[in-house]
């Protein structure tokens, strides 16, 4: 079950965003026009669950608990870094586009988590 405690509800905000903000830099500065799309997703994503697993097991692991962080950090920078990539190698991403996408595409991957508990967490009605 998700903490929903305001410290640990902050940590997840803070793990999924800043993990996909950081991504998204890395797959914009690390891939470009010239790649191919496919493979510049899949180089994002490799990118992602480097970064996601690096940062959910040291600092955010201490700050936040590793069961907290682990998913939400690995789902964004996995998703950030996909989604960055392959649009890196389709056009030009400035560096504010590509860290602010991954800041959303977190923000979304702790809404989807959130949500995602909450119902199958949820008590079965019986009438």
């Amino acid at each position: 079950m998700i903490e929903r405690r305001p410290y640990f509800v902050l940590g997840d905000l803070i793990a999924s965003a800043g993990t996909g903000a950081v991504v998204g830099l890395l797959a914009a500065m690390a891939i470009g026009p010239g790649w191919h799309a496919t493979l510049g997703m899949a180089v994002g994503m490799v990118m992602g669950m480097l970064v996601g697993l690096v940062l959910g097991l040291t600092l955010l692991q201490i700050l936040f608990g590793a069961m907290e962080v682990m998913l939400p950090a690995t789902l964004a920078g996995v998703l950030a870094g996909m989604w960055v990539g392959m649009t890196a190698a389709r056009a030009d991403v400035s560096l504010g586009q590509a860290a602010s996408t991954g800041a959303l595409i977190g923000l979304g991957v702790m809404i989807f988590s959130y949500a995602l508990n909450a119902h199958l967490t949820r008590r079965p009605y019986h009438g």
